[in-house]
């Protein structure tokens, strides 16, 4: 089989297991949002920024390196390493984020249940960083089934815990029954690597691949806390602006509009980040595997996106009830930055791979700033919820239009060890 065949059987494995993860949830979010209020999805849009928040701080994002040492012995260190900070992250920030909840500035409802969110932070980093491994092994049907089995526990939670009484809680417990099923399956297909994990050797290992990878991490970090913070401000702003109605209707839009690259343009980032770290790391270039990725994405992007452009403001209330009649509107403005983030968003990692750690961080910069700026726009012009969903999604679009073209550059760049033949210059 040759690369590129290799590369789309991989990327059909993992879409495979992606499309039928994102069918369950297109048929488990109309019975949800039935069984469970917009003011309900706003407290777990709340609570998902902050267990994004803490999973980055908790590891610093050591879970994402895992693809790139050449020894499976170091990645497997990482393991060990992502463990040990996600176990200490817990022990801290619990008590800490039980203390600190009241104080916050929000509806009660939306803080009540924060003190869980380092626990389920600790099991989004370790589900991550174990999924990386078996990605590393290029076990991608493995990859796919365990999205598959993460939909399942999210949409099993949230109907059982209706069941049961627990009505905001219930919808909260739905992202780490999702994290713990993911982790389970892939330490249960990693058992086999056991031997390999013998030679990782113990506590000091683990501090290498931290030493190793620190420049990463502080590059991950950095823009993991920009991107969290700015989601978080945005969500914040919304319920103290407009209401937790219009945020509630927002989460929804914001869970829904992406689903094109939960089906496939995950899947193909997935894959494009393994191939990229591994032909980088041979001392080979990725320009031509780059330019075949934003060819299909752009392709499948457009037909995508132009058909729920033109049947949300139909199908939204239609699919999920008379209640979310308004998300179909908003659903309108959100699928042009989609659009533009279903093409960018699997290719994001390049930088990481030729090493150009202070880019991320300053395009989440970027992202920071222009949002604020969109934000004191709406405060100070008093805008309508639509109108600054439109605002929202042009602020959004350029952002991804600019991180386009930087990815472009960074996979035209040539591996230090690569020699400057015609036929590597061809390859750029």
């Amino acid at each position: 089989m040759t690369a590129r065949a290799s590369f789309w059987s991989d990327v059909r494995w993992q879409a495979i297991g992606n499309t039928s993860a994102q069918a369950l949830g297109v048929l488990g979010m109309p019975l949800l949002t039935r069984l469970y209020t917009p003011a309900d999805f706003a407290a777990q849009s709340v609570f998902l920024q902050f267990a994004m928040f803490f999973s980055g701080l908790m590891t610093w994002r050591y879970e994402y390196f895992v693809q790139l040492p050449r020894r499976d012995s170091d990645a497997l260190a990482l393991l060990r390493l992502t463990l040990l900070l996600a176990v200490a992250g817990c022990v801290l920030l619990t008590p800490l984020t039980w203390l600190s909840a009241p104080l916050l500035s929000m509806d009660p409802g939306q803080t009540h249940w924060l003190w869980l969110s380092p626990m389920t932070a600790a099991l989004i980093s370790l589900s991550l960083a174990h999924q990386h491994w078996t990605q590393r092994k290029g076990l991608f049907k493995l990859s796919g089934m365990g999205e598959v089995l993460a939909k399942l526990a999210y949409i099993g939670t949230g109907v059982l815990a209706t069941l049961c009484g627990l009505a905001t809680l219930g919808l909260i417990a739905t992202i780490a029954a999702g994290a713990a099923a993911k982790l389970v399956l892939h330490l249960l297909a990693g058992r086999a690597d056991r031997h390999i994990a013998a030679k990782a050797g113990g506590a000091s290992s683990a501090i290498q691949a931290a030493r190793t990878h620190a420049r990463h991490a502080g590059s991950m970090f950095g823009s993991h806390l920009l991107g969290t913070v700015t989601g978080l401000v945005t969500i914040l702003f919304i319920g103290q602006f407009y209401g937790s109605i219009d945020l509630g209707q927002y989460s929804l839009v914001a869970a829904t509009i992406f689903l094109p690259a939960g089906l496939i343009g995950s899947a193909i980032g997935q894959v494009y980040y393994q191939r990229a770290a591994a032909l980088w790391s041979r001392g080979e270039s990725f320009a031509p595997l780059w330019r075949q990725t934003f060819a299909r994405l752009s392709a499948i992007g457009v037909l995508a996106y132009a058909l729920i452009a033109l049947l949300s403001p139909w199908a939204y209330p239609f699919i999920f009830g008379d209640a979310w009649e308004a998300a179909g509107r908003y659903a309108v403005w959100m699928s042009i930055a989609a659009f533009f983030s279903f093409v960018s968003a699997p290719m994001d990692r390049s930088s990481l791979v030729v090493g150009r750690l202070h880019y991320l961080p300053i395009w989440h910069a970027a992202r920071a700033l222009t949002t604020l700026c969109a934000l004191a726009l709406a405060w100070r012009c008093a805008l309508s919820f639509d109108a600054f969903m439109a605002l929202h999604a042009a602020q959004m679009s350029v952002l991804y239009v600019v991180d386009l073209l930087a990815e472009r550059s960074f996979a035209r760049l040539c591996p230090p060890d690569m020699a400057l033949s015609p036929v590597a210059l061809a390859a750029q």
